[in-house]
Order: structure tokens, then sequence, then C-alpha cells
């Protein structure tokens, strides 16, 4: 494994929170967390955080609140969209019989 401050020093940006910030009707205070990621799994957060527009730090944070809220979580909306095809489907059918 190698340091975070490794990967901020090789530009895939910060993905500490500060330890001290404005509290705005967006934001929220944060504290400042040491986490081990590996290699490869960081470069790819750092990656998909260039692709949205977000530094490594906010996609993180972006992929743990989604993994966390029971409206966001993936699984939950891949069941839903399961439900959405198997009951269009059924319609369909039911309404060609007619």
């Amino acid at each position: 494994m190698v340091s975070l401050r490794h990967y901020i020093a090789k530009g895939y940006g910060s993905i500490l929170p500060r330890m001290k910030r404005n509290r705005t009707a967006t934001s929220h205070a944060s504290e400042r967390t040491t986490l081990r990621i590996p290699e490869d799994m960081l470069r790819e957060l750092a990656e998909s955080g260039r692709r949205n527009g977000r530094s490594t730090n906010a996609e993180i944070l972006y992929r743990l609140e989604r993994s966390l809220s029971p409206t966001e979580n993936p699984d939950i909306v891949a069941i839903k969209e399961c439900i959405r095809t198997e009951v269009a489907r059924a319609l369909e059918i039911a309404l060609k019989k007619q």
C-alpha cells in the first residue's frame, strides 16, 4: 500500500476532508481521518472523480452517501428498475389480450 500523501503529490486530489470548514446550508462540519485504500482502487476513484467533475474526496463521499442512503442504494435502484420492467411487460401482455 502507498500512503495517501503519495497520491496527493501525484495529483490524485486530497481524500482527506479539511479539519475546519465554514458551516453553510450546503456543507457539513467534517473531521480529518486516515483511511487505507488499495492503490488501484484509489486510482479508479480519482479517475471517476475527474470524469464526474469531482475531487477524489468528493467522489468517495458521494459513493459513501449513495451506499448509505436507502433510496439511492445501487441494489435498491436495480431492483426498482427490474420491477418497472416486469410491470411494463405484464401490462403490455394484458393489453394485447384485450
